[in-house]
């Protein structure tokens, strides 16, 4: 992956404009570097370069963490080829295709061994071209589901209310969502999070059936459940969606 050099403070801040019906100006620093300006449809340059440019410091300290931490990218737009890298209950495994003997044969996560070797993950492929992603992706929510079933009860003990539904989706820009009719979405990669930061992702979506807002009483309520909550919260951003 090519990475962009982070600027410094007198560079010109280079930018790609994504217009929509959104309310909000927003800026993601995308894997590589590159910088990614969402805003509505009619908001002036001027203002949005302005917005850019006093956000200058948050950007400059993001692009150096993500240059230093983008193994940690989980979602790549490029297909999956021997010798990437995805992750798994926050341990990385590389990809490495194994010929397919049988149908129903499934990935297989080999751990790393005693001397340091890293951890790999043997997809059966029936050949060069037989796509890897949808494997990875079958394999977490598989994971994913198991994981909800063990935690949830408990879970739920703490926070005192229950989900009328959970699903499980492959999302960009977040880590879980909450409907108003009590319905609970969690994203696919959250199979690929250490514990503690999938639990974290959980009980947040559960307190969201409290309050659908980020309210003061939302985050008490987050906080009488998990006292660490702002410190797991520290840890999930330097996990990368994209």
């Amino acid at each position: 992956m090519s990475e962009a050099p982070v600027p410094d403070s007198t560079t010109p801040l280079r930018y790609e404009l994504v217009r929509s019906r959104r309310r909000t100006l927003a800026i993601h620093v995308l894997p590589g570097g590159s910088l990614e300006v969402r805003a509505p449809l009619r908001t002036p340059v001027r203002t949005i370069s302005a917005f850019v440019e006093s956000k200058r410091a948050w950007i400059l300290r993001t692009l150096g963490k993500r240059v230093r931490n983008d193994d940690r990218v989980l979602w790549h737009e490029d297909p999956l080829c021997d010798g990437d890298i995805v992750h798994f209950h926050g341990i990385a495994h590389r990809v490495r295709p194994v010929p397919r003997t049988t149908r129903s044969e499934k990935l297989i996560p080999v751990p790393g061994g005693a001397t340091g070797a890293m951890a790999v993950v043997l997809v059966p492929v029936r050949d060069a071209e037989d796509p890897i992603r949808p494997q990875i992706l079958a394999w977490y929510r598989r994971d994913l589901a198991e994981r909800v079933r063990l935690a949830l009860p408990e879970a739920v003990r703490r926070v005192g209310v229950s989900p009328a539904a959970i699903s499980y989706r492959l999302a960009r820009s977040r880590w879980g969502s909450c409907g108003s009719k009590g319905r609970i979405s969690l994203n696919l990669l959250c199979a690929a999070l250490p514990y503690r930061l999938f639990e974290y992702v959980l009980v947040h979506e559960l307190c969201h059936l409290r309050h659908l807002d980020h309210s003061r009483a939302f985050w008490a309520s987050l906080l009488a459940v998990l006292p660490d909550a702002v410190e797991r919260r520290r840890e999930l951003r330097g996990w990368y969606l994209r």
